[in-house]
């Protein structure tokens, strides 16, 4: 038996009773079950809520938050996740999309504590660790540190849709390093979110430029006032207090009596007193000292100055009523320290009166603002407005207050308004220092300079009249030194004096840039370059502290003057070269268009007199040996061209005269007088002349009258050559009235009369000869074979050319009527016969022609039998009989149209101018013993053939004789109809000939074709 059996078994006995503890102990109860089971449901309850806010995120929230990650760079889910983390997130993100919600809410993504419980996401074991997460909150319950992004809406009467999520809905991002900054955070947001994204806006609407401006100003005043007041706070007196002496030993009453009692406790606590009592001493001296501010400050700076002031008193009160100081006093009072107590006692009375002096130079100098507010954002025209009001303002509150009207404060007040004045006219004419006032134009740079100078002198003046109105009131005046209010000004306007100096001399030279005269070139690119070289300058010239531009500008001068001399001399040294004072005038007018008071142009003004004085010595000559026959231009009349001569010999002298007469001072110079007097004399010498020419010419006008009577044309009686009957003396006088008028003289009523009504006289003059040049150019084209038949057409235009060779005269009432009804007639005969050629020419000639080339012989391309070619030949002869019986017809119809065209124009009686019949008599009173003697007679007017005479032979007229018959006065013939019948029988038998002739052509050009080609 195993001795240590027992003991095995209990030790077993003992592990399974500690197995089963164990494991009793790892099985949870009921209650702890019951409890993690309502963990977990309520975990799980919190992450569908999560997914459910998640959700209820819509396109517009994602759009903020996307736009927020982006300006963080942060991913979009991670913002996401932040916000979901409780419901009052949601919430508020929700809320700025919905009617009346919140303007504005803020989201920051920082590091926290663990996860929100209500999260979704909590952890038990990153409780207290720090995460980097995103929350949400509204604007009006955030503790301001960190970063921030703001998301903002412009209003709230309506909830935001989707559509316009993106122009309603704002974004910017502010920082707060430290707490208790809101100053400079709104200050911040204000330089570099605000003012920045209102300045990049163009277009404004309806806005005016002057809203625009006074909305800027007051935005710039705002950041103005966020920064003052941040300096204001900043400059708060702290005091060093022991708290372990105040709170051990002085903190409640017995302890400052037994504290009294120990020496070395009351040491430290009169330490403590006099270095407090130091630090108000030198604050007191401080603020007893002149300020001396710099010079681009204005009168906000003084209320700045006051402010700040203000609260440095205001804290230093503050302190010496807290209960820290009060106990150390007693502590002090109880010891019997009496000299420190009556140090502070001083003191005390000094702060009470700074005290008292800060809030009445603060309440009144306030009062200011509004009438100096006008002074930083109006434009100088306001201002001058606006400075009657701000002294008024200033006199009444130096009557009231108690503490302002001290020199240093009136002085102070009065050098800032200089100051800002200055100030102002530098933004007005740099447009806030968005242009160099070097590239701004000159004219409107010199504008501004002008207006800055009103605004300058109005200031003073109202000043001065203050002054005198306090003097005559018996006011308490103002113990001030002019002197020193105004130098800055001065100065100023010393500056602007010479910028406007340099603007004008550089609109005086421009006019170089546009001019062409060779050798200013280089005089213009001096100019320019001291322009330029001044104007490189990297220093503000508006900025009267630099004396730099002083010896800069005198450089500029120096340089301007030197092109000057040398503009001089090269006007000198032009007029030097031309040979004539008109010459030399032309050029100094040119010159003179440049307007430029350097050239001294009065001294070659002079040299023109003297020069002129010679001209006219040999002018005189000129006259004397031309005046008899002088030169008289082309197409000039004669009377005119002696007046135009003598005037141009005038011109030469007065010209150069009228130019001196607008310089005064040239003409009054001792050099110029006998030019005066020696052209006195020309001119009575040429106004002799021109007025007997003038008179002459005058008394003739009355001798032409009378070739107006004279018939409108005139015939040469050998040849019948009709000429226009227009006198060249009424041509003349015309051409001198109109010279007359033309050179400003007197003209008789009769000439301008008779010039007035020119078109009336020479139109139809014009008229008529072209109509006879037309008439004798029909008479020239008159061929051999109507010669004799157009003999009554050319007597129809001789007997109505009749009357305009006597009766028909130049002033007749119905000469144009006339000179119409011989145009038409001449017209009509002309017309009439270039048809009668026409027919001639296309039906007659031509066929003519074509049968004189006619070939009767049958001509085979190939050999050919005998009977063949009697065939062929014999239906070649049918052909040609057929073709020339058709032509023959043609012609013959051609011939009788013709011959008819003539007989239609004519009528004739029973009888001739002798009293003869010339038309048969009736068929029915024709009989045995008349009708052999009838039959001689044509029936009527168109029975010209006559058997008889067809085949004879006519003989046309040669040349010599063509000519006479052409030109021949046809007005006396008798033309009747045995004349009639007699051309129209010659005519019908010439082309019968013709036609003969053309048949023996073309046969004779046959045999000579069979001579030549067959029996050769």
């Amino acid at each position: 038996m195993d001795p240590d059996r027992n003991v095995k078994r209990l030790r077993k006995l003992f592990g399974v009773s500690r197995t089963i503890l164990k494991r009793a102990a790892r099985r949870p109860s009921v209650s702890d079950q019951e409890r993690e089971e309502q963990q977990r449901k309520r975990f799980q309850f919190l992450r569908e809520m999560r997914q459910q806010r998640i959700s209820s995120l819509g396109a517009n929230h994602r759009y903020v938050l996307e736009i927020c990650a982006d300006m963080c760079g942060l991913d979009t889910e991670e913002v996401v996740t932040g916000v979901v983390d409780e419901n009052k997130y949601v919430d508020n993100l929700n809320g700025l999309f919905n009617e009346r919600g919140p303007m504005a809410i803020m989201l920051s993504n920082a590091e926290m504590m663990g996860y929100p419980t209500e999260s979704g996401r909590y952890q038990e074991k990153l409780k207290y660790t720090e995460i980097q997460r995103t929350i949400c909150l509204r604007a009006d319950s955030v503790d301001m540190i960190g970063k921030w992004m703001v998301v903002y809406r412009h209003h709230n009467d309506r909830s935001i849709e989707n559509r316009t999520v993106s122009d309603e809905v704002a974004m910017f991002m502010i920082n707060a390093e430290e707490r208790n900054a809101c100053l400079n955070v709104v200050k911040t947001f204000i330089d570099y979110v605000l003012k920045p994204s209102v300045e990049a806006v163009t277009e404004f609407g309806l806005a005016e430029k002057e809203q625009l401006q006074k909305f800027f100003h007051i935005l710039n005043m705002y950041n103005t006032f966020l920064k003052s007041s941040e300096a204001t706070v900043s400059s708060r007196v702290l005091f060093d207090v022991s708290h372990d002496l105040f709170k051990g030993f002085l903190l409640v009453r017995w302890q400052i009596e037994a504290s009294s009692k120990i020496v070395t406790r009351v040491r430290l606590v009169e330490r403590y007193f006099e270095q407090w009592l130091r630090q108000i001493q030198g604050i007191l001296v401080e603020g007893k000292q002149i300020q001396r501010d710099t010079p681009d400050v204005g009168p906000l700076q003084m209320l700045v100055n006051w402010r700040r002031m203000l609260a440095r008193y205001t804290s230093i009160t503050e302190f010496v009523t807290s209960r820290a100081f009060n106990n150390h006093k007693d502590c002090l009072t109880l010891s019997r320290s009496s000299k420190l107590l009556n140090r502070w006692a001083e003191i005390d009375n000094q702060v009470t009166l700074a005290l008292n002096e800060a809030k009445d130079n603060v309440r009144y100098i306030s009062s200011l603002q509004k009438f100096w507010d006008p002074l930083y954002r109006s434009s100088p025209d306001d201002i001058i407005s606006s400075l009657p009001g701000l002294m008024v303002a200033i006199r009444n509150v130096s009557k009231t207050a108690h503490y302002f009207n001290t020199p240093v404060n009136v002085t102070g007040l009065m050098v800032k308004i200089s100051n800002q004045l200055t100030i102002t006219s530098k933004s007005f004419i740099t447009e806030s220092e968005h242009r160099s006032h070097w590239h701004i134009p000159s004219s409107e740079l010199i504008e501004k300079i002008e207006k800055c100078k009103d605004v300058m002198e109005n200031y003073k003046n109202i000043y001065m009249h203050t002054v005198e109105e306090m003097k005559s009131s018996n006011e308490r005046p103002w113990i001030v030194s002019s002197v020193y209010i105004f130098t800055c000004l001065e100065k100023f306007l010393q500056r602007l004096q010479k910028v406007k100096w340099i603007a004008n001399t550089e609109i005086t030279y421009s006019i170089l840039d546009r001019i062409m005269i060779s050798g200013m070139e280089r005089f213009n690119a001096l100019i320019k370059g001291a322009r330029i070289t001044i104007s490189s300058k990297i220093y503000d010239p508006l900025n009267y502290r630099i004396e730099t531009f002083n010896t800069d500008f005198e450089k500029f001068v120096n340089e301007v003057e030197e092109a000057e001399v040398g503009m001089q001399q090269f006007v000198k040294l032009l007029s030097t070269e031309c040979p004539s004072a008109e010459s030399v005038l032309l050029v100094l007018k040119r010159f003179e268009a440049l307007n430029l008071e350097c050239l001294c142009l009065d001294r070659r003004y002079l040299e023109v007199a003297e020069m002129l004085e010679k001209e006219m010595f040999l002018l005189k000559d000129v006259y004397n040996e031309e005046r008899g026959n002088p030169f008289i231009p082309r197409n000039l009349p004669p009377v005119a061209g002696r007046i135009v001569w003598i005037r141009s010999i005038f011109k030469k002298i007065d010209v150069p005269m009228q130019a001196l007469k607008l310089r005064q001072c040239v003409l009054s110079h001792k050099k110029a007088q006998r030019t005066v007097r020696y052209y006195n004399y020309m001119n009575g010498i040429i106004c002799h002349y021109e007025m007997a020419y003038h008179k002459a010419w005058f008394d003739y006008v009355e001798e032409v009258r009378c070739l107006l009577n004279a018939p409108v044309m005139t015939i040469n009686k050998d040849e019948a050559l009709y000429t226009v009957n227009l006198d060249r003396a009424i041509l003349q006088l015309i051409s001198e009235t109109e010279w007359m008028w033309k050179l400003h003289l007197e003209v008789p009523n009769m000439a301008a009369t008779l010039t007035y009504c020119k078109d009336r006289l020479l139109g139809p003059a014009t008229t008529l000869k072209l109509s006879l040049e037309r008439f004798d150019r029909l008479r020239s084209s008159l061929t051999p074979v109507f010669i004799n038949i157009m003999r009554f057409r050319l007597q129809e235009v001789s007997i109505l050319l009749k009357s305009s060779l006597s009766s028909v005269t130049w002033i007749s009432e119905n000469l144009e009527e006339y000179v119409k009804k011989v145009c038409q007639k001449i017209l009509d005969v002309e017309t009439f016969f270039k048809m009668i050629l026409d027919i001639e020419e296309l039906r007659i000639l031509q066929e003519m022609y074509s049968i004189s080339e006619f070939l009767y012989i049958y001509i085979p391309d190939e050999p050919v039998s005998s009977y063949e070619f009697l065939e062929e030949s014999n239906k070649l002869r049918s052909e040609i009989e057929r073709v020339l019986e058709k032509k023959s017809v043609c012609m013959e119809r051609a011939v009788i149209d013709i011959i008819n065209m003539f007989i239609d124009l004519l009528d004739f009686d029973q009888t001739d101018s002798k009293g003869r019949r010339v038309f048969q008599l009736p068929p029915e009173k024709l009989n045995d013993s008349n009708w052999r003697t009838e039959g001689f007679l044509p029936i009527d007017k168109w029975d010209f053939i006559q058997f008889h005479k067809i085949y004879r032979t006519i003989y046309l007229a040669p040349e010599d004789v063509l000519k006479t018959l052409q030109f021949r006065n046809y007005e006396n013939i008798r033309y009747e109809l045995h004349h009639l019948r007699n051309d129209c029988m010659d005519l019908f038998s010439y082309y019968n000939s013709k036609i003969i002739l053309a048949l023996v052509a073309g046969s004779k050009r046959s045999l000579d074709f069979v001579r030549q080609n067959i029996l050769r």
